[in-house]
């Protein structure tokens, strides 16, 4: 059954669950456990936010999204206690993810924990504990930072043409060695940051690049001939402006720009 256009809100449980068709456009938050569960459609065009505020056992897993074997795409999952994706076996591009959160103190918050699949095109910023906790993702043209403990713990799958930033602990543990990657700094347009003076929130930041900086043009002169490299980026622009690729979730277009505004207040 397909869904669009629906406000799941403020559920007991779950948002969704089992729903094997199309999720579009839709939002799913506040819930008390989960925002999608054992969703293997397609998901696209939809916020996750803000679920699993209360978990409703000591037993209970909470995320924004768990177990959902699907195709994820431009969408917002944001705010959720204990992970913002959980054992998702998926194809992920161009989203948001930022700002999980720790569940009655425990040490998770993760943006991804134990997923399996790619992500591509996305960013990954501000979650209050690992960018990537113990997945297997092919993880192409991403940009991780201002994550409060790993920018990626565990990862088993390839890392290219990412930017892994200022991130608590470090850029990468125990993971895959990232290629035509950085982890120095990318002079974003504007970094985010957790704002300590009111709560320790996570501010998005605009992470396109600046004209000066060192990422533009610095990927695989090759990379248009590897059929897996996304083709735009996550304005929707073509990828390669210029001599080769850039690294990161934005390709540069030649001037600064201001990207966009995102609601924080979850």
């Amino acid at each position: 059954v397909p869904f669009s256009g629906c406000g799941i809100r403020s559920n007991g449980r779950n948002g969704f669950s089992n729903c094997d068709g199309v999720i579009s456009f839709s939002v799913g938050r506040d819930n008390a456990r989960i925002g999608l569960s054992d969703c293997d459609g397609t998901i696209t065009g939809c916020e996750i936010v803000g679920n699993a505020k209360v978990r409703t056992s000591s037993g209970d897993t909470s995320a924004g999204l768990w177990r959902c074997d699907a195709i994820i795409k431009d969408s917002l999952i944001a705010g959720n206690d204990y992970a913002n994706l959980k054992e998702c076996d998926a194809r992920i591009s161009n989203c948001l993810i930022y700002n999980a959160r720790r569940s009655l103190g425990l040490e998770y918050g993760h943006g991804l924990w134990d997923c399996r699949g790619t992500i591509a095109g996305s960013i990954i910023a501000g979650n209050e504990g690992n960018g990537f906790s113990g997945c297997d993702l092919n993880i192409r043209s991403c940009t991780v930072t201002g994550n409060q403990r790993w920018g990626l713990y565990q990862n088993d799958g390839a890392i290219t043409h990412a930017v892994i930033w200022d991130n608590t602990l470090g850029p990468v543990s125990q993971s895959a060695t990232p290629l035509f990657s950085s982890t120095t700094n990318p002079f974003f347009v504007q970094p985010g940051f957790r704002d300590h003076a009111n709560g320790g929130i996570w501010v998005h930041g605009d992470y396109h690049l600046s004209s000066d900086s060192p990422f533009i043009d610095a990927g695989d002169p090759f990379y248009a001939n590897n059929k897996d490299s996304p083709t735009t980026d996550l304005d929707g622009n073509l990828r390669v402006v210029g001599p080769r690729v850039d690294l990161g979730a934005y390709e540069f277009q030649g001037t600064d720009c201001d990207g966009a505004d995102f609601d924080d207040d979850e």
